[in-house]
């Protein structure tokens, strides 16, 4: 089931939201539901938990041996077309033998050697510093640290020819060697996909996967990105109900982008009965499919 929910708060709150470059996108807020439909598979204990969130009150929570969540499907090639991989994540330990060196944040299974199968890792190195770093074939290691116990922002980017990593918004390194893995195989969050485990421990929020490299240079990882054109926020949703009744929205290219998005899907018999419209005070608008007459977008002024 393809549906799409927009948070009008949440795009001044600096969660992300679906777009055109999109490929997966999973909030952790109203279970573990990728918004661009996509079905993922829980492993071992992973689960919804409010104890810490980055954003909207949840996160994925890893905290034993095994626990992770996949997705049948590579979902990017990381061998030649660009790619954004980014998360929030909190780690609150590295424990056992052979996670005292890795944590792993996202892997492939397509990958033989535990070594090396991991997109994202979050590795513990001497002196207790624990530091990011993209192996999948390239040794890329962040400088700074990423402590325990607090919130950071983790994004590995290609944009056809470097990759470059990023925790919190700063760049941290660049490489030039392309990935020459045969097969990615399927996408794994939280630890190495096959023979060792290498377990993340801790929270993660705000997952998502582009087919671009939407960052190459440093950015603030609070604030909402739009690769292409900056949204003016001046497009006004008309919709008509049924019995002639008329609901105004005030909203960004890219919310009008998900909306028709949700109706076209819901038109072809996909997609929930209804879109939701998170608006101030905590109060929700709800739109069911079967009393919308038709809608209009129009331009207007501020």
């Amino acid at each position: 089931m393809l549906s799409f929910e927009y948070n009008l708060l949440e795009e001044c709150g600096m969660a992300y939201q679906v777009d055109e470059h999109t490929v997966s996108l999973l909030h952790f807020d109203n279970g573990i539901k990728d918004e661009t439909g996509k079905a993922w598979t829980v492993n071992g204990k992973a689960a919804i938990s409010t104890a810490q969130s980055k954003f909207g009150g949840a996160s994925l929570y890893l905290g034993s041996t095994g626990d992770s969540i996949s997705v049948q499907s590579p979902l990017v090639d990381l061998h030649s077309s660009p790619y954004t991989i980014e998360m929030w994540f909190y780690p609150t330990s590295i424990a056992g033998s052979l996670g005292d060196q890795y944590g792993v944040l996202t892997g492939f299974t397509g990958f033989a050697d535990p070594y090396t199968g991991a997109a994202i890792s979050y590795v513990k190195v001497t002196n207790e510093g624990h530091q990011p770093e993209q192996v999948s074939g390239i040794n890329l290691c962040s400088v700074d640290k990423a402590a325990l116990n607090t919130w950071h922002h983790v994004a590995l980017t290609f944009d056809g020819t470097t990759t470059r990593l990023f925790l919190n918004g700063k760049l941290e390194g660049t490489s030039g060697t392309l990935n020459t893995a045969a097969s990615l195989g399927n996408l794994v969050i939280g630890k190495t996909a096959g023979g060792y485990t290498y377990q993340f421990y801790g929270y993660i929020d705000e997952f998502r996967i582009s087919n671009i490299a939407r960052w190459t240079s440093d950015f603030d990882p609070e604030t909402p990105d739009n690769p292409d054109n900056p949204d003016s926020g001046k497009l006004l949703l008309t919709v008509t109900l049924a019995e002639e009744v008329e609901r105004e929205y005030d909203l960004t290219q890219d919310q009008v982008n998900a909306f028709i998005n949700w109706y076209t899907a819901r038109s072809s018999g996909t997609g929930a009965a209804f879109y939701t419209f998170d608006k101030s005070f905590n109060r929700e608008d709800y739109l069911p499919f079967d009393k919308i007459i038709t809608f209009e977008i129009t331009d207007f002024t501020m």
